[in-house]
């Protein structure tokens, strides 16, 4: 727990040296990145071997476990803000930065859910930067996933 005595959601990372990777990507990308619909890192730790990073406790947990696994349906309206938070994300990631992230893991488990049903986007071990000029010539700028996340932030605006 930190010092303002707030819960906090800690990840321990893997001693394998793909764990390691997928740490230093995860705490390279997501350092420098605010938005609203990402979970927040708090700060990290590499001590004795243990790599831990820590992030703001989301207390409706994940997408999955709100979809699958809860007694009752996840009504409407908390779908529609989901939805939308999810697009509002990559909106950011792929489109706002100032260099664009592709994130690679977008599943219902990496979809956390605040108190108010509001969803973050999480876990950043797969995710990768590219640079505008490339992301241009890589014809990112005007990808599948950038458009999908324009679409849906357009059509819940009417």
């Amino acid at each position: 727990m930190p010092e303002t005595g707030d819960i906090v959601a800690v990840k321990r990372c893997s001693h394998s040296s793909q764990g390691k990777n997928e740490f230093l990507s995860e705490l390279s990308i997501i350092w420098n990145l605010r938005h609203r619909n990402l979970v927040r890192l708090q700060g990290w730790c590499h001590e004795k071997g243990e790599i831990l990073l820590v992030y703001d406790r989301m207390p409706n947990g994940s997408l999955d476990k709100a979809l699958f696994e809860a007694r009752t349906p996840l009504p409407w309206h908390h779908r529609r803000r989901i939805l939308m938070g999810v697009t509002s994300a990559l909106a950011y990631l792929h489109q706002e930065c100032e260099n664009q992230v592709i994130h690679r893991d977008i599943k219902t488990s990496n979809i956390m859910l605040d108190e108010g049903f509001r969803a973050r986007l999480g876990y950043f071990g797969l995710a990768r930067q590219v640079e505008h000029e490339i992301g241009h010539l890589m014809g990112l700028a005007h990808s599948p996933v950038r458009d999908v996340a324009d679409i849906g932030r357009k059509w819940w605006r009417r």
